[in-house]
C-alpha cells in the first residue's frame, strides 16, 4: 500500500506556508484525504516533499533508507575512510543488520573528520533521528551536486519508496 500524507499532519507539523493559501490545493480540500508524494513533489517540489516525508509519523526504516541513498550518491566526494564506513554502517543498520551501538561508534568516529566538508550527507544518514538524517542527507546531497539533476532523483527515489509501501529491515534489532 502506497505511503501517503494528509493535509491535517501537513499544517499539525507548522509547514512555512499553508499549501491552500498559496493555491497548490483548493480551500476545499478535506484535512484527512490521503495526498501522494508524487502529488506533492508535482505541486511543490522535491525540498517540500522531503519535508513532508520527514514530519509524516513512523516509516523510520524507510527514512533512513532514503536518507542513506542520497548520501551513498555523494560518497565519491567523502575522502576520509571513517565518512565512508559512516556511511556504510548506516546502510547496514537501515536494513537491520547493525545495532544501534555500531551505529553510535561510527558517527562517534565521523564527527572527527568534521574538517572534512564531504561528511556532511554521511554523518546526516548516520544520525539517530531518521527524519533529520533524510532531510539533512537530501539536502547536502543537492547541494554537492549543485545540480537540479539531484533533486530529480531525490524526488523520483522518494516516489518510487512511497510507493511501493514500507520498507521493512531484513532483521531488526531492538
Amino acid at each position: 500500500m502506497p505511503i501517503t500524507i494528509t493535509l491535517r499532519q501537513i499544517l499539525n507539523a507548522g509547514p512555512c506556508y499553508d499549501p491552500r493559501v498559496k493555491g497548490l490545493l483548493p480551500t476545499s480540500h478535506d484535512l484527512d484525504a490521503p495526498i501522494s508524494f508524487r502529488e506533492i513533489v508535482k505541486k511543490v517540489g522535491a525540498e517540500d516533499a522531503i519535508w513532508c516525508f520527514s514530519i509524516l509519523p513512523g516509516h523510520d526504516s524507510l527514512k533512513r533508507h532514503f536518507a542513506v541513498d542520497c548520501a551513498d550518491r555523494m560518497k565519491h566526494l567523502m575522502t576520509d575512510e571513517r565518512s565512508i564506513n559512516a556511511l556504510s554502517v548506516a546502510r547496514r543498520h537501515a536494513m537491520g543488520q547493525a545495532t544501534d551501538e555500531e551505529l553510535a561508534a561510527a558517527r562517534d568516529a565521523a564527527r572527527a573528520t568534521s574538517l572534512d566538508a564531504s561528511l556532511d550527507a554521511a554523518w546526516a544518514a548516520s544520525l539517530d533521528a531518521a527524519w533529520a538524517a533524510a532531510w539533512a542527507a537530501a539536502r547536502d546531497a543537492a547541494r554537492a551536486a549543485d545540480s537540479g539533476d539531484e533533486r530529480a532523483w531525490q524526488a523520483a527515489r522518494l516516489i518510487e519508496l512511497t510507493e511501493a509501501g514500507e520498507w521493512a529491515p531484513v532483521k531488526p534489532f531492538g
